[in-house]
């Protein structure tokens, strides 16, 4: 999925996301971060930045991590966070 904000979405990720049954649209998706096998969409809420990020399942598919990460002070905040892994 492409935006207008420069950045391409994944079909996979926005599928996983819309199969979430976010009421968000991702079309209003202010930025996106991608590694192999993780990636995480930015938006904007009410003047707060907020992430949804993904993880590839063992077969492959994308799936919702966490539906809430943040907040965020800016989309350079997002951009440059130190990437973490969490186990539970």
């Amino acid at each position: 999925m492409s935006s207008q904000n420069g950045f391409t979405i994944p079909a996979a990720v926005a599928k996983a996301y819309d199969d979430y049954g976010f009421d968000k649209k991702i079309e209003t998706a202010v930025s996106f971060r991608m590694l192999s096998d993780w990636c995480a969409i930015l938006f904007k809420d009410r003047g707060e930045f907020y992430a949804v990020d993904f993880v590839q399942s063992i077969d492959g598919e994308w799936e919702v991590s966490n539906d809430y990460v943040g907040p965020f002070d800016s989309v350079h905040d997002f951009q440059t966070a130190n990437l973490t892994v969490g186990l539970f």
